[in-house]
């Protein structure tokens, strides 16, 4: 499922990581979300996401303003995502200044209610 070659790409996104992903990541990581194991900046195949949790099977895209713009390529990764047997949540976000802990609530009921199937 991951491939070798984007391990140092996801390095590099974790070290330009938007403020608003920092901030989700200090909320998600350490098992603080329902007990559930989060990874951030994961390869699948040949894309790297915003964050995964692989016991749920879910990987996670926070999509900024920018993002408007590429609907037809994010269909397409989506498209191929699904293929590797993983679910995708998108979470449209316009600013920086989301309240972080609502959306890390909402990806951790996420989470877990696919991990209890």
């Amino acid at each position: 499922m991951r491939e070798q070659k984007n391990v140092p790409a996801a390095r590099r996104l974790r070290q330009r990581e938007t403020d608003l992903e920092r901030r989700l990541w200090r909320e998600l990581r350490n098992r603080r979300s329902f007990g559930l194991k989060f990874r951030r900046q994961h390869p699948v195949g040949p894309y790297v996401v915003d964050f995964a949790c692989l016991e749920a099977r879910l990987l996670i895209e926070i999509d900024g303003y920018w993002h408007q713009f590429r609907k037809a390529d994010d269909a397409a990764r989506e498209r191929e995502l699904k293929t590797t047997g993983f679910d995708i949540v998108r979470y449209d976000i316009e600013n920086e200044s989301a309240d972080v802990n609502t959306l890390a609530e909402a990806i951790a009921h996420e989470a877990r209610t696919r991990n209890e199937r």
